[in-house]
């Protein structure tokens, strides 16, 4: 989300959120860096819809600039539906909600135990998994079997407990998290500017992307870690300094002292009262 109040028609309001009013954006980044591969604005509602959701559609586009066949997907319940998964060209996974259309039948009535998990699959393969925590939890995944895995879970106290999940619940907590990580990045040395333009905050919000995106790259090719600012700060100066080399400097012009100036150094040998 990009901040901003003023008047625009692409402006959202977002009660659960921390920036509750702005441009939307949707992203898709990578869950372990946080580098962000592409980036969509929410122009409002879409008539063209073709039967899906805001949410199918969104990641469909998205999916159209990934070049490297061999990824994984994890979505958040917003986007995550039976459609898109059976769908999708890519391994998916991703927590959904009980009442979206074409979920699976669960066991209606049932409330399981903690710790406890059912399974459900449909002829085209989607899985989906219910398991208790301490709140219900529910996940499609189009490359998961219905397995068991074990845990580490650090309590409250520090305290380290093994606890049994399903390997689809397991696997998809290891790789959410991408947008989360490039936020993070993005707004610890923001640099927003007030404005009535829509477009300069969207253009604020792509250019710290883009610069993040750029710190990434070359902790990844130096193979070596240093602090975003100590990246920024160079950056910054080389780009402040990019074309004056070939400035030619102009000669500045001398301002006349005004009249009234003149009138009061020119008093004479009166003394001003």
């Amino acid at each position: 989300m990009a901040k901003f109040k003023d008047r625009s028609s692409l402006k959202q309001y977002l009660t659960l959120n921390s920036i509750k009013r702005g441009i939307k954006l949707w992203e898709i980044c990578d869950s372990v860096t946080g580098y962000t591969y592409d980036m969509n604005i929410y122009a409002g509602k879409d008539l063209n819809t073709d039967g899906k959701t805001l949410g199918e559609r969104v990641v469909l586009q998205l999916c159209l600039t990934i070049r490297n066949p061999d990824v994984t997907l994890a979505l958040d319940r917003f986007f995550t539906s039976e459609n898109l998964i059976d769908n999708i060209d890519f391994p998916a996974v991703g927590t959904c909600i009980s009442t979206r259309r074409n979920m699976p039948k669960f066991r209606s009535g049932v409330k399981l135990a903690k710790g406890e998990s059912e399974f459900f699959q449909n002829r085209n393969g989607t899985l989906a998994t219910r398991w208790q925590d301490s709140k219900e939890v529910i996940v499609l995944s189009n490359f998961h079997l219905p397995d068991i895995t074990t845990v580490e879970r650090t309590q409250r106290d520090g305290k380290k407990e093994k606890t049994e999940r399903p390997v689809a619940i397991a696997d998809y907590n290891k790789i959410v998290g991408g947008v989360d990580v490039s936020d993070q990045k993005v707004s610890q040395y923001d640099f927003d500017r007030k404005s009535t333009k829509w477009w300069k905050k969207v253009f604020y919000k792509h250019f710290m992307t883009a610069v993040v995106n750029a710190y990434i790259l070359f902790q990844e090719s130096k193979q070596r870690k240093i602090p975003l600012l100590q990246f920024i700060v160079p950056l910054s100066e080389a780009m402040m300094m990019e074309g004056k080399e070939n400035a030619t400097a102009k000669r500045k012009r001398t301002s006349r002292p005004s009249n009234a100036s003149q009138l009061i150094l020119n008093v004479g040998d009166h003394l001003l009262v």
